[in-house]
Parts: C-alpha cells; structure tokens; sequence
C-alpha cells in the first residue's frame, strides 16, 4: 500500500513513516509543501493520504475535491491540531475519510490504514474475478 503523509512540520512527516514503517508500511513518501500534492498524486498511485488541514498555500480541506478528481479511489484521512465538529464535518462531506487530531493515535492509525488494506485487497480480488 501507497501512502503519502503531507504535512508542514516535518518532524511529523518524518515521525509518522517512521512509526508506520516500523509497522510494515514500507512504501510511505513525504511532502511539507502543499503545493507539491496535486503534481505528486498526479504522477504517483497513492492509495492513502494523511494530509493535514492548516498547512501554508493549500489547506487540506482545499486539496480534497481535486485530490478525488484525480483519483477517485484515494482514501484521504486529514490530520489536524484543532478538534472543531464543523471542519470534520464539511472534510467528510467533501470525501476524506477520517479526520484525526494531533498527535495522532497511532493505534487508532494503524487500524484505520489496515481497514483500508483490506478494503482495497477485496475490491482488487472482485475486480479480477469480473
């Protein structure tokens, strides 16, 4: 599985594929600049983003809808130091997945990236049986 992690602080970028590569995700890329994504993702096949909301340019909330032009199938979790009802909300209706909040539970990360495994695993077995 394919994950991009974009966040300002690199410590962040840094800790997370880290942490996730250390749990068997090996193929973890990294961007600080939101600029960068929407090139990123055009050129590469992610199957995940963690993508955080405050970042300078581009807010993640602004990256979402063409980020899923793009790729429809992208699962995109945004991460984010502040917990207001109202951004989760309108972040899932514009189509990311999950919102998590700084420091990110990493249980709580693992599971949700395992879920989608899964997830993507089973619909590559029904397409190939179609």
């Amino acid at each position: 599985m394919k994950i991009l992690i974009v966040d300002d602080q690199e410590m962040i970028t840094r800790s997370t594929s880290t942490y996730l590569k250390t749990k068997g995700f090996a193929d973890i890329s990294t961007l600080t600049d939101s600029r960068e994504v929407l090139e990123a993702t055009s050129t590469n096949k992610f199957d995940v983003i963690l993508l955080d909301l405050n970042i300078p340019h581009l807010s993640g909330k602004d990256l979402i809808a063409p980020l899923l032009v793009i790729d429809p199938d992208l699962s995109i979790i945004i991460i984010s130091a502040m917990d207001h009802r109202r951004t989760i909300e309108e972040c899932k209706k514009l189509g990311a997945l999950d919102y998590f909040i700084k420091p990110i539970d990493n249980v709580r990360l693992l599971n949700m990236l395992s879920q989608i495994k899964e997830t993507k695993t089973a619909n590559k077995s029904e397409e190939k049986q179609a």
